[in-house]
């Protein structure tokens, strides 16, 4: 009785196998037929404007220049445009090409120093203050 089953199971899988390559056959056929009529233009993407975007540390990698101090003025000093994109400071690839093609100024511009403030008459430095404790 048991061979009686797996032959009837055994037809059955073939049945279904030989339904599916039929399936298959006609499917191909319609792709075929959309494809004549509509051709792949669906395959070219359009370019994403976030993966021309560098980030600050890899413009400064391309540049071969530091990141935290000749970057910075160079965005600083307007030599290098930046864009904002999702939050953050991006960096055109264009630019980096543009800027590494005609060169840049790597000059640093002075940095800024503080002025002292004046001390009001009579105040002393917190050190004497200190000094001057018995202990």
């Amino acid at each position: 009785m048991s061979s009686n089953r797996s032959s009837a199971l055994l037809s059955a899988i073939e049945g279904i196998h030989e339904e599916l390559r039929a399936i298959n056959a006609t499917l191909t056929t319609i792709a075929s037929a959309l494809e004549k009529r509509h051709p792949k233009t669906a395959t070219r993407r359009r370019p994403n404007p976030h993966a021309q975007l560098l980030s600050q540390r890899e413009a400064a990698r391309r540049l071969g220049v530091d990141r935290n101090t000749t970057l910075v003025s160079l965005i600083q000093t307007g030599q290098l445009r930046t864009v904002e994109a999702n939050g953050k400071r991006k960096v055109p690839a264009t630019e980096v090409e543009r800027l590494a093609q005609e060169g840049f100024d790597s000059t640093m511009p002075e940095p800024r120093r503080r002025t002292p403030r004046p001390r009001p008459a009579g105040s002393r430095n917190p050190g004497d203050g200190i000094r001057a404790l018995k202990l």
